[in-house]
């Protein structure tokens, strides 16, 4: 299987561990990076808790494009994949960001 590595990124001045590796076997390849520390229980950004998430092409047929508003602010994105290696690599990244932010917070029933 894959290497997963740890790191940490900093989001508004605050360290969050995030893990990374490759995912997709085959034409296409992305590097998928997620993490979090955690719920602190604080809803808004003074005090809250900090997720990160990213994909990074490596190889294959991928087109990542920003998603803008009437103002031109970006408000998301929207990534496209071509072949069924391409499939394969999006839902192994999708997966393992899912799995990594589940095992490092317990999630908060509301």
């Amino acid at each position: 299987m894959y290497e997963t590595r740890k790191g940490t990124v900093s989001i508004n001045y605050v360290p969050v561990p995030v893990y990374y590796r490759d995912a997709g076997p085959g034409r296409a390849d992305l590097e998928v990076l997620a993490g979090t520390t955690g719920p602190s229980y604080c809803r808004d950004r003074s005090g809250g808790g900090r997720v990160c998430f990213s994909l990074e092409r490596m190889k294959g047929d991928f087109c990542f494009f920003p998603l803008q508003d009437e103002q031109g602010e970006i408000k998301g994105f929207e990534l496209a994949g071509c072949g069924d290696d391409a499939m394969n690599a999006l839902i192994q990244a999708l997966s393992f960001a899912l799995d990594t932010l589940n095992r490092q917070c317990v999630r908060n029933p509301e």
